[in-house]
């Protein structure tokens, strides 16, 4: 295995790791809450909180890769980032002031659940470099 390889995987793996650590709550109404929080007063925050989305578009644009495993690992990014948008955009129609007041469940998240992205996309970054 080519080193290079190897660094750009543990990157993608170090992001993740970064970004489950910035979820914030004890169940999904607080980590949707939080995250529109972010976006409604900062959105470029938000955005850049998804670095791992940025980072795959950016490194298979560079490398030029771009087979079925990256577009894989690119379309799951961009499906949880368009989840995210699409309750905020229920959030804000419904006038409520969380996912709490809208109706949403309450649903506990597992610890193991924040960082479940760093299992499954640098793995998907490895197949779609070799």
């Amino acid at each position: 295995m080519d080193y290079g390889v190897l660094t750009d995987v543990v990157l993608l793996f170090l992001l993740e790791i970064m970004e489950g650590s910035l979820i914030k709550g004890r169940n999904f109404p607080e980590v949707v809450n939080y995250f529109y929080f972010i976006f409604r007063y900062r959105p470029w925050q938000f955005f850049l909180m998804h670095s791992s989305l940025l980072y795959l578009v950016f490194y298979g644009n560079w490398s030029g890769v771009w087979n079925g495993w990256m577009i894989f690992a690119v379309g799951m990014k961009c499906l949880d980032l368009g989840l995210k948008l699409w309750l905020f955009r229920k959030i804000h129609q419904s006038g409520a002031l969380s996912l709490g007041d809208f109706g949403g469940v309450d649903v506990p998240l597992s610890p193991w659940l924040r960082y479940s992205g760093a299992f499954i996309y640098p793995p998907l970054l490895l197949a779609a470099l070799n």
